[in-house]
């Protein structure tokens, strides 16, 4: 019977990874070439790493259900294996598809600032030059436009290229975690077993 429900638990498992690597393979061709990077608008970019997030804490959530239901299995080191190889596998299933974003996202970004930096130059470049003519009368507009340009960079600075939030993160890395908490609590209860 245990052998039936190892066979029926791993077939489930390999047909489940396929439909995620599909979706997440979708996730990534979305990305790359139909979406629209806009550094100040992130928000419909990070949807995708909820979807990402929760295919792998289904995935994380079948290694710790199969953990516990293989009590003896997940004793031994061979567990690690078992375990470890699908833990591995959904962390990389979560950052592979987020990759392409969070690269345009930095490319976006970084052509911002170039060009913020490019008008700061130059309005620099303008207010020496008034300041040198003696035209202070015509610095206070000039003064006012550099603040506004480095505020305007600043905001591109501070926005973050990785497509997910702290909650959507915080979940997967909690899911990664449970499988060796799980199989280090196993361990330590099989050391204080009496015989």
């Amino acid at each position: 019977m245990e052998t039936l429900f190892q066979i029926m638990t791993w077939l489930g498992v390999g047909i489940g990874g396929v439909e995620i690597a599909r979706k997440l393979w979708v996730i990534d061709d979305i990305y790359r070439n139909r979406i629209q990077i806009s550094v100040l608008r992130p928000g419909p970019l990070s949807a995708f790493s909820r979807l990402a997030g929760g295919m792998v804490i289904f995935t994380l959530a079948a290694v710790v259900l199969g953990t516990l239901a293989l009590r003896e299995l997940a004793s031994t080191n061979l567990w690690l294996i078992a375990g470890g190889l699908p833990t591995v596998l959904a962390a990389v299933a979560f950052v592979a598809p987020l990759w392409a974003r969070h690269r345009l996202m930095a490319q976006e970004r970084g052509r911002s600032i170039d060009a913020l930096n490019e008008q700061i130059e130059m309005t620099v470049a303008q207010l020496r030059a008034r300041v040198d003519a003696g035209q202070l009368h015509d610095v206070a507009p000039l003064t006012s436009a550099l603040d506004g340009l480095i505020a305007a960079r600043n905001k591109y600075q501070a926005v973050s290229t990785w497509p997910w939030q702290r909650s959507t993160l915080g979940g997967v890395i909690t899911a990664l975690a449970a499988p060796l908490a799980i199989w280090l609590i196993t361990r330590l209860l099989e050391g204080f077993r009496i015989p």
